[in-house]
């Protein structure tokens, strides 16, 4: 597993220099989303999501491209072992609050979008707690990220929808997974 991401801010002004539609966070969602789906055709559906309007000449598309290619391969290994982790391409703690809860939301949204390209999701193939991750993103997706309240408590909350994000994407990538050994029998 290649372990020489760039850092998120790089990545991140690599993401938007080359005027790509989605944030660094979205992007990652989207990846996230289509691996989980537990499609074949995954390399398709990835370049078709987020680069099908670039221009495959421009310098900047290129960097940023060799950079989300890193991106999608190690999510893709994190994602096909055994252990029980996904590091998400979200902001540091150092970047402010509203940054980083608009990444989450961005996340979310970018996590279901991929996992709706598969187009094979329907309600009899998640089990209770998939079902209800997947209703949890949805939730993640809708949130107001123009409201200030208390930063402590807000804080809390961030880390916590952030743990609730890779916890969702596990539960649902495992039932993709099952579903597909189960009609591959």
């Amino acid at each position: 597993m290649n372990n020489n991401l760039p850092p998120y801010q790089t990545l991140s002004r690599q993401v938007e220099s080359a005027g790509l539609d989605y944030t660094l966070a979205e992007i990652h969602g989207i990846a996230c989303g289509i691996l989980c789906s537990a499609a074949a055709n995954y390399p398709v559906l990835w370049q078709d999501a987020v680069f099908a309007d670039a221009d495959p000449g421009d310098v900047l598309l290129g960097e940023a491209r060799e950079g989300l290619d890193q991106l999608l391969d190690y999510t893709s290994a994190q994602l096909n072992t055994d252990a029980l982790a996904l590091s998400l391409m979200l902001p540091p703690d150092d970047e402010p609050l509203a940054l980083r809860v608009t990444a989450v939301r961005d996340w979310s949204r970018g996590f279901l979008y991929g996992f709706g390209l598969a187009g094979k999701q329907a309600d009899s193939l998640f089990t209770a707690d998939a079902g209800e991750a997947l209703r949890d993103l949805v939730e993640i997706s809708r949130l107001d990220t123009d409201s200030q309240a208390d930063m402590e408590q807000d804080e809390e909350a961030l880390e916590q929808l952030s743990e609730d994000l890779w916890v969702a994407a596990l539960l649902i990538r495992e039932d993709m997974q099952s579903g597909k050994q189960e009609t591959n029998t």
